[in-house]
């Protein structure tokens, strides 16, 4: 109860920190609707990629966005300031999130927010143009994107609101509630590749190999699964915690490049299996070129002792662990926890882990909500398989 306790308070406080407004077209007068956006183009000198999420109504980042460059590794997750006018040529402000932070320090990580890389920018038509400020950098990074879908999936913003009643074993009345706020297929997508997404998303929430009848709306996919978790429980007269119950879902790209999209599955639900709400983020992995779900076994052999001694070792480096401590007095764990969870970019994977889950309660991580481990596509050469290493023009 504690912990649940605490993942309500941290989100509220998470939530509101994240909160961001951003102004509208140059050719529009008033704010428009919450959208997603795909840009390419570069960043000084690198070419990079910007998936933009964010809303006018509500001030809302959506949990952030991401950038990531074609000659680099890792994902950047960045949230947009709160600008002081809507005027159509305000200039936006955005804060890379801070990653490497020493492990000691992640409970402040808000007051260091500033240390990260920023950036400016503004939005004219179809563009992303700004400049880019790194810490100890000469100067800034010219940023020159263009909105392009040539090799991403088109997506739109969607937003929905559904509930459902049922009659508990003592016949009181039980009320599941669920909100959706994410992107689907654009109908520029294939019926085809609409139907895969739909399908792996309704997968991921626990559903039975079946894609919603719309295969274009990803919210119905999104509540069909909820409400069957809701009506599940009741049926087998189980006494979930409550008797109103809500599902609060995001579902964004955070990769979307050469026929590959990642989509993050975030929010705040409620887990009818385990009885108890959880912010977990989770990822799917597509290849929608070849409507192929990737898991980790796809990608690299499961060797878990060479995988476990990368991770340890990536751990270690980005949370600047003290040489002597020992895993077992961080985690619930020996050794360092493996995770399936992952998200897949240009030059590696991602490692994604849920802390609430895997941290001794003595430590303070209230501030952690995702902690995430990038592995090079190098660094795992001698686990990687065959087929992805040539979809992936890897030598």
């Amino acid at each position: 109860m504690f912990r649940t306790g605490c993942c309500l308070i941290v989100l509220f406080i998470f939530i509101t920190r994240l909160q961001a407004q951003v102004a509208a077209h140059a050719d529009s007068k008033t704010p428009a609707a919450p959208f997603y956006r795909h840009y390419t183009g570069t960043i000084g000198n690198h070419k990079a990629v910007i998936d933009l999420r964010y809303s006018y109504e509500g001030a809302l980042n959506y949990g952030g966005s991401t950038c990531y460059f074609s000659d680099e590794g890792g994902l950047n997750f960045f949230l947009i300031s709160k600008p002081p006018s809507f005027s159509d040529t305000e200039v936006l402000r955005a804060q890379v999130f801070p990653e490497n932070i020493p492990l000691k320090e992640v409970k402040n990580a808000y007051s260091i927010f500033v240390q990260t890389s920023r950036f400016e920018f503004t939005l004219p038509h179809d563009s992303l143009n700004g400049k880019w400020y790194v810490q100890n950098a000469q100067g800034p990074l010219i940023i020159a994107l263009k909105e392009d879908y040539g090799a991403a999936v088109p997506l739109i913003f969607n937003h929905a609101d559904d509930s459902e009643m049922a009659t508990g074993r003592s016949n009181e009345p039980l009320k599941a509630v669920a909100s959706y706020n994410g992107i689907q297929p654009s109908p520029k997508v294939k019926e085809k590749e609409a139907q895969f997404i739909n399908k792996a998303v309704t997968q991921l929430l626990g559903g039975g190999g079946k894609s919603s009848s719309d295969a274009y709306n990803l919210a119905q996919a999104v509540f069909q699964q909820f409400f069957a978790g809701f009506h599940s429980a009741v049926n087998k007269k189980e006494k979930p915690d409550g008797s109103n119950f809500s599902g609060i879902y995001t579902l964004f790209p955070v990769y979307n490049e050469n026929g590959l999209l990642v989509l993050q599955v975030g929010g705040y639900q409620y887990d009818f299996a385990n009885k108890e709400y959880t912010d977990r983020n989770r990822y799917l992995c597509l290849d929608v070129l070849n409507k192929k779900l990737l898991k980790l076994d796809d990608i690299i052999d499961l060797n878990s002792e060479v995988l476990t001694t990368l991770l340890e070792k990536a751990f270690r480096n980005k949370y600047q662990l003290e040489p002597g401590r020992k895993i077992s007095e961080l985690f619930i764990t020996e050794k360092m926890p493996r995770t399936d969870n992952f998200i897949l970019v240009n030059k590696g994977l991602v490692f994604s882990y849920y802390p609430a889950k895997i941290f001794r309660d003595s430590e303070d991580i209230s501030e952690l909500q995702e902690m995430r481990l990038f592995l090079s596509y190098d660094e795992l050469q001698n686990l990687l398989k065959p087929d992805f290493k040539a979809r992936m023009g890897l030598k």
